[in-house]
C-alpha cells in the first residue's frame, strides 16, 4: 500500500531576531520595542545584543554589564513570549568590521530591529533584512540618565518598576 499526500497551507518559518541596546538603562522604550518584536508572527527567538557591554561608570554609560542585564531579567520574563537570551556586544570602535563582529558573538540571525539609525545603516549595508521598531514612547536612556543625575523623580515614570529597584540600589 502506498499513501501519497501533501499538505498545503501556510508553512511559517520561525525567525531569530537581534536587536541591539546599550539599555543605559533600560527603560520602557526599550520595553515597548521588545514588546513590537516579540508580537511578529514569525518571531521563534529575540537575541538582545547588550551593547557597549564592556563600559561602565561613565557619564554615557553608567551601568555595568552585570548591572544592566539584572535589568533585563527582572522585566523581560514577565513581557515576552518567545524564547529570548542576552548577549554581550563588547565596542569594537570600527564601523567596517562592527557587524561580522557582532555575527561572531551571536551567531546567525534572520532580521536586525534597532531603534539606532547608524545600527540599521550598517547591518543594511550588509544586506540584512533590518526593522525599526514602532515607538510606543518618546523615551531616550540619555533623557534618564539625565533626571537622574539632576535628582529629577520623573525618571521613574521612564522605566519599569523593577528597573527603578535596581537604578537605585546602585550607588552612582
Amino acid at each position: 500500500m502506498i499513501l501519497i499526500g501533501f499538505y498545503v497551507g501556510n508553512f511559517m518559518t520561525m525567525k531569530k531576531i537581534l536587536f541591539i541596546g546599550r539599555f543605559q538603562p533600560f527603560h520602557l522604550g526599550h520595553l515597548s520595542a521588545l514588546k513590537d518584536i516579540d508580537e511578529q508572527p514569525d518571531t521563534g527567538e529575540i537575541v538582545i545584543g547588550i551593547g557597549s557591554a564592556q563600559y561602565s561608570r561613565t557619564i554615557d554609560n553608567p551601568y555595568s554589564l552585570e548591572e544592566r542585564r539584572a535589568m533585563l531579567q527582572a522585566v523581560l520574563p514577565s513581557h515576552l513570549k518567545n524564547k529570548f537570551s542576552l548577549q554581550a556586544i563588547p565596542d569594537v570602535h570600527d564601523n567596517n568590521i562592527w557587524v561580522d563582529h557582532v555575527r561572531k558573538i551571536v551567531g546567525d540571525f534572520d532580521q536586525v530591529w534597532s531603534g539606532n539609525q547608524l545600527v540599521r545603516q550598517l547591518f543594511e549595508q550588509k544586506n540584512y533584512l533590518v526593522f525599526n521598531p514602532k515607538k510606543e514612547f518618546n523615551i531616550t536612556a540619555t533623557q534618564v540618565r539625565r533626571m537622574i543625575t539632576d535628582n529629577d523623580e520623573g525618571w521613574r515614570q521612564l522605566v519599569s518598576p523593577q528597573v527603578a529597584k535596581i537604578i537605585c540600589q546602585i550607588k552612582l
